[in-house]
């Protein structure tokens, strides 16, 4: 069978990749598969553990897009997983968006552009919500999540944007029920928040979710969101306000006024 995204022999100039990368990418293709099939109850771990050294055995650098976009995928399709596997499983996610270049290229490149619709921040927006919507729930793997969003944002400062989304949408919705305020308040206030402009670019989507956001005790991450962002830019960047036209003379100064009228004499 061909590798993930590649072509057949034959077909184009396509790079086939070595037989060693071959054999890694299907072995974390089946690893994935085999941890998504186990039942959270279970006592063995041994899937776990092979995961743990496919993160640091596959060729994240030799991937290309469609086999490290496959990858990906796979993993967000893997939920639920065992409590045991998912510190491993958001470490291999890392690796796949932040140390495969074909995966980066692509994903800063959506962001930059502030694309609505981006192939890999969907399948990773995905894989957080599936890691985030498991019954069982560690503090430990929430952390690790938060770690990763903060790195993926200050590695792709275009990613910035999509954090009061990501924050109304996926963080404060499980810090309701499992906590985790502090952590997503640190890494609110370490993000580049003075390179964002969604406050005006998306100005619909902004202000619906802020009331409930100060409702839930979230005041220190509405702040610090909406604080730092140079709004002199805002300023400059807004349109002119109309200029009022003169109102009309109610008569022309080319135009004698008639001779005043006298009144009658008695």
């Amino acid at each position: 069978a061909n590798a993930p995204g590649h072509q057949r022999v034959g077909e184009g100039n396509a790079e086939i990749p070595e037989p060693r990368e071959q054999r890694m990418i299907f072995r974390s293709v089946v690893c994935i598969d085999v941890c998504s099939g186990i039942e959270k109850h279970a006592k063995d771990h041994k899937p776990a553990l092979a995961l743990t050294s496919l993160v640091s055995a596959v060729p994240y650098g030799s991937l290309d897009l469609p086999s490290g976009m496959h990858l990906l995928g796979k993993l967000a399709q893997s939920f639920p997983l065992p409590s045991a596997c998912a510190g491993t499983v958001v470490q291999l996610a890392r690796n796949l968006i932040l140390f495969c270049p074909a995966i980066f290229g692509e994903f800063r490149r959506e962001n930059d552009a502030g694309q609505e619709h981006a192939p890999v921040w969907d399948v990773f927006y995905r894989f957080a919500a599936g890691l985030l919507g498991q019954s069982e729930q560690s503090a430990a793997v929430f952390q690790l999540l938060v770690q990763l969003l903060g790195d993926m944002s200050h590695a792709c400062p275009g990613l910035i944007n999509r954090m009061w989304t990501v924050y109304n949408d996926l963080l404060a919705p499980y810090a309701i029920v499992h906590g985790g305020h502090e952590a997503i308040q640190a890494l609110f206030e370490c993000l580049p928040w003075q390179d964002a402009d969604f406050h005006w670019q998306q100005s619909d989507k902004v202000l619906a979710p802020m009331a409930p956001a100060l409702t839930r005790s979230d005041a220190r991450v509405v702040s610090v969101t909406f604080g730092q962002p140079d709004w002199r830019r805002l300023a400059a960047s807004l349109p002119a306000p109309p200029r009022q036209q003169q109102q009309p003379r109610l008569l022309d100064d080319s135009v004698a006024a008639p001779p005043p009228v006298e009144p009658p004499h008695p």
